[in-house]
């Protein structure tokens, strides 16, 4: 199973996937095209949930273990 978190103003979303449900790895990969197209998102992939193992990725990977879409911080 994967996780797609969507962090934004009122909080975050989350979508899981599961590798055998191609609706839910479309699902998922749908919404992150969608964010990611959209100016000022951002997307880190984990393939392990560990603190300080994700890289930045531009396209969905149905073989992370989380995948975080986040607005880009603006300063003020």
């Amino acid at each position: 199973m994967g996780r797609l978190r969507i962090m934004g103003r009122d909080g975050d979303q989350q979508i899981e996937w599961y590798q055998k449900d191609p609706d839910s790895l479309l699902r998922a990969s749908l919404e992150v095209e969608h964010w990611l197209a959209r100016p000022g998102h951002l997307a880190f992939g984990f393939k392990e949930l560990q603190l300080g193992a994700g890289e930045k990725i531009t396209a969905f990977d149905p073989g992370a273990a989380e995948i975080i879409l986040v607005p880009q911080m603006r300063g003020g």
